[in-house]
């Protein structure tokens, strides 16, 4: 399967965001994950009540880091594009 990352600085917004929409609209054909290169201690809890009021969701509400496992050094991860 396809996997893209989303990466913005916090992973607190727009990258969850990204990654909400791109796994709705891939209907499983593709799989997003997204992460900070500084990440914050949650999603920010604006991002999660908006996109609680459509169809999307953000899946996680926690952020993650674009260095543990996201491609870092020793990473088992091959994406197949990168956005930021």
């Amino acid at each position: 399967m396809k996997t893209a990352l989303f990466v913005c600085v916090q992973n607190s917004g727009r990258s969850q965001m990204a990654e909400a929409f791109f796994n709705k609209l891939a209907g499983g054909k593709a799989q997003a994950l997204s992460a900070g290169t500084q990440p914050a201690n949650e999603v920010n809890p604006v991002v999660v009540e908006a996109m609680k009021g459509g169809w999307h969701r953000c899946q996680r509400q926690q952020t993650e880091g674009a260095y543990d496992g996201y491609g870092g050094k020793g990473s088992q991860n091959d994406y197949d594009g990168v956005r930021s």
